[in-house]
C-alpha cells in the first residue's frame, strides 16, 4: 500500500495482513486499516468501556487487577524505588494506589468517570491526553503504560514524549501483546488480542525494542508475564465480546455464582518491558 508510512520505521511498503490489518514489510509492525481520530478514541473509552464493552465490571475485579499490578511494581522496584512515577492511561487508579507507597504519583486518563474515581482515592490524576502534559523535561523517574500502547493513535509520539520527560536513567515500562509469539501465530486472526478499533496496533518483541531504541532507550528487562483474571471476566471475553454473543450461556454461568474464582495464566504472548533512558 504505497503512500502510507510505517509508524515505527518509516517504510512505505505496507501490505494487507489479516482482514482489516496491515503489515510493514520491513519491521513487521501490524496496524489497523481504519480511519479513526481523537474524537473517535474519546467515544470508545467512556465509562461503558469498563462496564460492558471491554470489561464486564472493572470495579469488581479490583483485587485481581491489583495482583497483576503488584507483580509489575515489584519488578520496577528492582530498578527504582522512589521519585516521580507517571502512568499513561491509569484508568481508575488501581496501579497508582499501590505505587504511591514508594513514589510520588501522577496519572493521565481520558475516561472522565475513571478520573473522578481516582481523585476520590486522593490520587493526582488529570483528564486528558498525556501528549499535552505540562510536566518539566528531565523530571520524571518512571513512566508506565500498562496495556495502553496498542490503543494509541500514534504510539511513537508517546514514547518520544516519555523520553523528553524522563531523567537520565529514567524508566519506561510497557506491557502489550506480542504478535510474533507462538500463541499469536497459531491463533492467527482469532488471536484474542486482535479486536480493532480498541486495539489499533500489534507489536512484536523485535519492533517494540526497535521503537524504544530509536527513541534513546535501552531495554533492561523483558519477560512474558502471567495474567490473573476472574472466571467471570474470562467467560465474558469468550462469550460476549465479538460478533457472536452467547448471552444465554453467559447468564447461566452467572447464575452458578462462580465469579469469585480466579486463574493466573501465562500464554507467553503478553510482553513486559522495562527500558532505561540513555
Amino acid at each position: 500500500m504505497k503512500g502510507r508510512l510505517c509508524l515505527l520505521c518509516g517504510n512505505n511498503e505496507i501490505v494487507p495482513y489479516f482482514k482489516g490489518l496491515l503489515k510493514c514489510t520491513s519491521c513487521n509492525f501490524v496496524t489497523t486499516d481504519l480511519d479513526i481520530d481523537a474524537s473517535d478514541i474519546q467515544k470508545i473509552y467512556s465509562k461503558k468501556y469498563f462496564f460492558g464493552d471491554e470489561y464486564v465490571d472493572y470495579m469488581k475485579d479490583k483485587e485481581i487487577l491489583q495482583v497483576n499490578f503488584r507483580r509489575k511494581l515489584e519488578s520496577i522496584l528492582g530498578y527504582k524505588n522512589n521519585g516521580l512515577l507517571v502512568e499513561i492511561g491509569c484508568a481508575y487508579g488501581f496501579f497508582l494506589e499501590l505505587a504511591k507507597q514508594y513514589f510520588e504519583v501522577k496519572g493521565y486518563e481520558i475516561c472522565q468517570d475513571a478520573v473522578d474515581y481516582a481523585k476520590g482515592l486522593s490520587l493526582d490524576v488529570e483528564s486528558g491526553d498525556f501528549l499535552k502534559a505540562n510536566i518539566p523535561e528531565n523530571s520524571v523517574d518512571v513512566i508506565t503504560m500498562w496495556d495502553v500502547i496498542e490503543h494509541l493513535l500514534e504510539p511513537q509520539r508517546y514514547v518520544g514524549k516519555a523520553k523528553d520527560l524522563l531523567k537520565h536513567d529514567g524508566l519506561l515500562c510497557i506491557t502489550t501483546g506480542d504478535i510474533s509469539s507462538l500463541n499469536a501465530r497459531l491463533r492467527g486472526k482469532k488471536w484474542r488480542m486482535v479486536h480493532p478499533p480498541t486495539h489499533l496496533h500489534y507489536f512484536s518483541r523485535n519492533n517494540l525494542k526497535l521503537l524504544l531504541e530509536n527513541n534513546g532507550f535501552k531495554v533492561v528487562h523483558e519477560e512474558y508475564i502471567s495474567i490473573m483474571r476472574s472466571l467471570r471476566q474470562i467467560a465474558y471475553s469468550m462469550l460476549m465480546l465479538g460478533q457472536k454473543k452467547h448471552t444465554k450461556l453467559f447468564n447461566m454461568l452467572e447464575r452458578l455464582k462462580l465469579s469469585h474464582l480466579k486463574f493466573s495464566l501465562n500464554l507467553r504472548d503478553i510482553i513486559f518491558v522495562i527500558a532505561k533512558k540513555q
